[in-house]
C-alpha cells in the first residue's frame, strides 16, 4: 500500500474535506444564527460538524480511488 503514491493524497484531501466543511457551516451559522426551526424544536447549527462530515465524504472518495493492487 505505500508504494503506492496515490495513497498519501488523503493526508492533503481530508484536511481540504475538513476546511471546506467548516466553510459551509460557518456560513449557515451565519445565515441561521438561531437555528433550524423544526415544528417545537430549534436545532442548533454547529460548524464543527459540517467539518467532521467534510473530512468523513472527502476521505472516502479518495480511498475509493486508491486501487494500486498489482493484477
Amino acid at each position: 500500500m505505500w508504494n503506492c503514491p496515490v495513497a498519501y493524497l488523503h493526508l492533503f484531501f481530508s484536511s481540504s474535506g475538513a476546511a471546506f466543511g467548516r466553510l459551509v457551516g460557518e456560513a449557515m451559522a451565519t445565515w441561521f444564527p438561531d437555528g433550524v426551526n423544526s415544528g417545537d424544536a430549534v436545532t442548533p447549527i454547529v460548524p464543527g460538524g459540517y467539518a467532521v462530515v467534510g473530512k468523513w465524504v472527502e476521505r472516502k472518495l479518495v480511498s475509493q480511488s486508491e486501487n494500486c493492487s498489482e493484477k
